[in-house]
C-alpha cells in the first residue's frame, strides 16, 4: 500500500502549484455543474414549437395589416399567451430540476490523490495543475491525460474513449487518456493535458447532461409528433394550394390554415412528456437517488429480469472476521494472524476484505517487494515481502479457488478441516504460502506449490431494505437473478436471511462447472463463482432471449455486466467507475428508494399515456374534420383563438392535473396498443355522430353556425373523454378527476348559453369566439357527448375482447 512513507517521488512544491495556477494551467474549465439560467431560457424560448408558433403570429400579424382585421391581431395574442405560459411552465420546471440535481450529484465530489510536497494529499479534480504527481488505483479514473510514472501491474479500461473493449497494460513513459479507468493494479502518472485542452473535454464536454431525448418512451411519443408534423404540412399545402386555385387567400382562409397548424403540431405533447420527466427526476432526486441518465426512469419500470450481485448490493459493505482457522502446524496462530495484517497493510487493494484484515496486528518494519494485485478472473492476489524473519510470499484468495490450485494431499487436510470447522455459509477465503525467490514471477504461481497457512471466514450483514426490494421485484413480476463472484453456500445462507424466495426454484449454478449451453439464464436463478465474463455473457444471454435486463451492483467486477444491461443501478459506497457507468445512483446505498424510483418510472409512464391518449384522438378527429372540410364534404372552420380552446379543454388543463396528481402505478401496458384501443373507438363514434347525424344534431340557424355546435360537441366530448378514459385506470383520483370535469363543463355551460355583457367572463367568451346558443341546444350535445363516451366504452370492451379471444387461438 502506498503512503506518505514510502512515496516514490516528492511531486510539486506548494510555491510551484501557485504559480502554474496562476499561468492557466489548473484543470478547471468552462463547463459548469448547473446549467444557467440564461441557457434553459434560450432552449426553452426558441424550441421548434416556439418558432413555429413565432411564424403563425408573424404571418397573422401580417394579413392583420395588410386587410386591417383585428381578428388576426387577437388570434395573434390568443397564441402568444398560450405559447407564453408553456415556456414559462417548462422553464420553471427545468430550472428547479437541475438545481437539485447539482445539490445532490456526488459523482463530482470524488477526490483525487496527488503528492505535493513530498506528501500524499487528496485535491479536488479542479485543483490539478499540469506537472502534478497523481496515484491512480483500481476503479479510480484518469482525470486528466498524462504519462506513467510508475506501474504496478496498471491495467487500463479506454472503451468508454475510444470504443476499444481490450483492457490496455500500462508501463512506464506509455499514455494515459483521461476519462479512462483503471481496473487493475496501482501506479502514478503526470499530469499533461489538463482543463480543456485534455482529451476527454475535447470529445465528452457533455456526456453529464441530462438529454430528455434519449428516452425510449419519448423515442415513441416522437413518432406521433413527426406523424402529425407531417399531417399539418400537408393540410397546409393543401389549404393554400386550394385558396390560391380559387383566388380567395383572404383573411378568413388564413385564420383557417393557422387553425390547422395550432390545432395538429402536438406541441402540447412534447411539452407535458418533458415536463413530466422532469418532475419525476426531481422527485426522485429528492428520494436519495441521482439520475444520470434520463431514459433509465422509464427504462426501470418495463424491466421483466434483474440481476443482482451479493456483496455490497444485497450485504452492506461491512464484514467481520468470524474465525481464523489454521491449516499448519508450521506457523503459530499469533504469526499467521500478523502474516495476515502484514499482507492487508502492504497490497495495494483497498476492498472490504483488506480494510477488515487491516485491524490485525502486522509485522513491523515489513517491507514489500513486488505484488500481484487481486483479478476478479482468478479471485486471488499475490504478495512478496521480507521481515526480520525472513522472506515471504503469500496467496490470499476465494478458497474455492486456492483450493484446486494445492496438491492432492494438502487439499484433502484444508477439506477436512473446512468441514470440521463449520466453514460452510460464509465467505471463506484461504492463505498460503509460496516458497520463492525474489527474482521469480509471481505470474507464474500455477508452477509453484502452495502450502496452505489457514482459512479466514467472514459473516456479512443483508442490507437494510432488501426485503421490500425483493417483495417490489416478486409485486411487478420481475424475475430476480444473484449473480455473484462468492461460493453458492455463503450465497444461500444469505438469502436465507432475506424474503428472496429459495424455495421457489433453488436452482443454483456453480460458474466452475462450465458455461456449456444458451440455457443457463433461463434454468438457474442463482449464480456462483463468476468471473466479471461470466457475468457479461449471462446478461447478454437474457437480452438475446429479449428480456429488458437491469443490473444492480458496486464492484469494478461488476462493469462489464452493468455496461451491457438495459438499466444499471450503483451503489454510491461502489467504485469510481460503476458509479460513473450506471443509469441510477443510489446515495448512502439507499435501495429502500428503489420501490419509489419504480412506482415514479410507472406513473411517469402512464401519466404520458394518458395524455398522448387525449391528444392523438383530438388531433385524428380533427385531421378527419379538416380534410372533409377542404373537399367541401362538411361545414367545418375554427379560428385559431378557437382551436386554442379547444387545445386547453381537450389536453391542456387535463394534462396539467394529471401530471400533477396521476397516482396510477400499476405496470404499463404496451404503449401503442394502448393508445389504439382508445383512439380508434372515439375515432369512430365522433366520427359517426358528426357525419352522419350532424345535419340532424348540429343544425346552423341564425348566428350559429353547425360549425359553432361542432366544436361545442367536440370540446364537451374531449372532457367526458377525460373523464372515462383517464379516471378508470387511476380509481384513486376519482373525484378529484370528475370534480374537475364538471368545473369545466360548467364554465363552458355558462359561457355558451349566456350573453355576458359586461361580465369579466364576457371578455374571455368575446376572446375566444364563443356563440351563444340555447339551453336545449346545449343540453342535447352534451347528452350526445355522453352518448359518445358510453358508446366507447362498450366498443372498447369488444375490441378488448375481441384481442383477447384472438390471442387465445394464437
Amino acid at each position: 500500500m502506498t503512503t506518505e512513507n514510502n512515496l516514490p517521488f516528492k511531486g510539486l512544491s506548494s510555491e510551484e502549484v501557485r504559480s502554474k495556477q496562476k499561468s492557466g494551467e489548473s484543470n478547471k474549465t468552462e463547463e459548469k455543474e448547473v446549467k444557467p439560467f440564461i441557457e434553459i431560457l434560450l432552449e426553452n424560448g426558441f424550441s421548434v414549437f416556439n418558432i413555429i408558433n413565432i411564424f403563425i403570429i408573424g404571418v397573422l400579424l401580417y394579413f392583420g395589416f395588410t386587410n386591417n382585421d383585428n381578428r388576426l391581431f387577437l388570434d395573434s395574442v390568443g397564441i402568444f399567451t398560450v405559447t407564453f405560459f408553456n415556456t414559462a411552465l417548462s422553464i420553471y420546471q427545468e430550472y428547479k430540476t437541475t438545481r437539485l440535481l447539482a445539490k445532490t450529484n456526488i459523482l463530482k465530489r470524488n477526490k483525487v490523490g496527488v503528492i505535493r510536497d513530498g506528501r500524499l494529499i487528496n485535491i479536488d479534480r479542479k485543483e490539478i495543475v499540469t506537472g502534478d504527481i497523481i496515484y491512480i488505483k483500481k476503479g479510480e479514473q484518469i482525470v486528466v491525460d498524462g504519462k506513467v510514472l510508475e506501474s504496478n501491474h496498471l491495467e487500463i479500461d479506454e472503451s468508454l474513449i475510444t470504443g476499444e473493449p481490450v483492457l490496455q497494460e500500462k508501463s512506464i513513459n506509455e499514455n494515459l487518456i483521461s476519462g479512462s479507468f483503471c481496473m487493475y493494479g496501482t501506479g502514478f502518472y503526470e499530469a499533461i493535458n489538463v482543463g480543456e485542452k485534455s482529451y476527454a473535454n475535447k470529445l465528452i464536454k457533455d456526456v453529464k447532461k441530462i438529454k430528455i431525448k434519449n428516452s425510449p418512451l419519448l423515442k415513441k411519443i416522437n413518432f406521433f409528433f413527426v406523424l402529425f408534423f407531417a399531417i399539418t404540412i400537408v393540410l397546409v399545402l393543401l389549404e393554400s394550394l386550394i385558396s390560391y386555385n380559387n383566388s380567395s387567400l383572404n383573411p378568413d382562409r388564413i385564420r383557417q390554415i393557422s387553425a390547422i397548424a395550432i390545432s395538429i403540431i402536438p406541441e402540447g405533447l412534447i411539452f407535458f412528456a418533458t415536463i413530466t420527466f422532469l418532475i419525476g427526476v426531481y422527485r426522485i432526486s429528492k428520494s436519495g437517488a441521482i439520475i444520470q441518465k434520463i431514459n433509465s426512469i422509464d427504462a426501470f419500470s418495463s424491466l421483466n429480469t434483474i440481476c443482482l450481485d451479493k456483496t455490497g448490493t444485497i450485504t452492506n459493505n461491512e464484514i467481520k472476521i468470524s474465525q481464523i482457522v489454521r491449516t499448519t502446524e508450521v506457523e503459530s496462530n499469533g504469526d499467521i494472524k500478523k502474516l495476515l495484517g502484514t499482507y492487508a497493510k502492504l497490497i495495494s487493494d483497498e476492498d472490504n476484505v483488506i480494510k477488515t484484515l487491516k485491524e490485525l496486528d502486522s509485522f513491523e518494519n515489513a517491507v514489500k517487494i513486488k505484488e500481484l494485485p487481486f483479478r476478479s478472473e482468478i479471485k486471488m492476489s499475490f504478495l512478496q515481502f521480507r521481515t526480520e524473519h525472513g522472506l515471504y510470499t503469500l496467496v490470499l484468495g476465494a478458497y474455492e479457488n486456492i483450493l484446486k490450485n494445492l496438491t492432492f494431499d494438502k487439499r484433502k487436510i484444508v477439506s477436512d478441516i473446512y468441514r470440521d470447522s463449520n466453514c460452510e455459509g460464509y465467505r471463506n477465503l484461504l492463505l498460503g504460502k509460496i516458497n520463492i525467490q525474489r527474482n521469480e514471477r509471481l505470474e507464474n504461481y500455477k508452477n509453484y506449490v502452495i502450502y496452505p497457512l489457514c482459512i479466514v471466514s467472514f459473516s456479512e450483514q443483508i442490507k437494510q431494505g432488501i426485503n421490500e426490494v425483493f417483495n417490489l421485484f416478486n409485486e411487478k413480476n420481475v424475475e430476480v437473478k444473484i449473480l455473484s463472484g462468492d461460493s453458492k453456500t455463503s450465497i444461500k445462507k444469505i438469502l436465507s436471511e432475506t424474503d428472496y424466495p429459495l424455495y421457489f426454484g433453488n436452482k443454483t449454478f456453480e460458474a466452475s462447472e462450465g458455461i456449456q449451453n444458451d440455457e443457463i439464464s433461463e434454468k438457474y436463478d442463482i449464480f456462483s463463482r463468476l468471473t466479471p465474463d461470466d457475468k457479461l455473457e449471462i446478461v447478454k444471454e437474457l437480452k438475446k432471449k429479449g428480456k429488458i435486463t437491469g443490473f444492480m451492483g458496486d464492484g469494478i467486477n461488476d462493469v462489464k455486466a452493468i455496461k451491457e444491461s438495459d438499466f444499471s443501478i450503483a451503489m454510491e459506497s461502489g467504485s469510481t467507475i460503476t458509479k460513473e457507468i450506471s443509469d441510477i445512483v443510489l446515495k448512502e446505498d439507499n435501495i429502500k428508494s428503489l420501490p419509489q424510483i419504480f412506482n415514479e418510472g410507472n406513473k411517469i409512464i402512464n401519466t404520458v399515456t394518458a395524455v398522448t391518449k387525449l391528444i392523438v384522438a383530438k388531433n385524428l378527429i380533427l385531421i378527419v374534420l379538416f380534410i372533409l372540410s377542404g373537399f367541401s364534404l362538411l361545414d367545418f372552420t375554427i379560428s385559431p383563438r378557437g382551436s386554442s380552446l379547444l387545445n386547453v379543454l381537450s389536453t391542456g388543463l387535463p394534462a396539467h392535473f394529471i401530471a400533477a396528481r396521476n397516482n396510477n402505478i400499476s405496470k404499463p401496458k404496451n404503449f401503442f396498443s394502448q393508445i389504439f384501443l382508445f383512439v380508434i373507438p372515439y375515432l369512430i363514434v365522433s366520427f359517426g355522430i358528426i357525419y352522419f347525424f350532424g345535419n340532424f344534431f348540429f343544425p346552423g340557424g341564425g348566428d350559429v353556425s353547425s360549425s359553432d355546435k361542432i366544436i361545442t360537441f367536440l370540446a364537451l366530448s374531449f372532457i367526458v373523454n377525460f373523464l372515462i378514459g383517464i379516471t378508470f385506470e387511476d380509481r384513486s383520483n376519482y373525484l378529484y378527476y370528475s370534480g374537475f370535469s364538471v368545473i369545466l363543463i360548467l364554465l363552458y355551460f355558462i359561457l355558451s348559453v349566456n350573453e355576458l355583457d359586461g361580465n369579466p367572463l364576457g371578455i374571455l367568451k368575446i376572446f375566444y369566439e364563443i356563440k351563444t346558443i340555447s339551453v336545449i341546444d346545449f343540453a342535447s350535445i352534451f347528452v350526445l357527448a355522453l352518448t359518445n363516451g358510453l358508446l366507447q366504452i362498450i366498443f372498447r370492451q369488444f375490441l378488448n375482447f375481441f384481442i383477447s379471444q384472438q390471442s387465445r387461438r394464437d
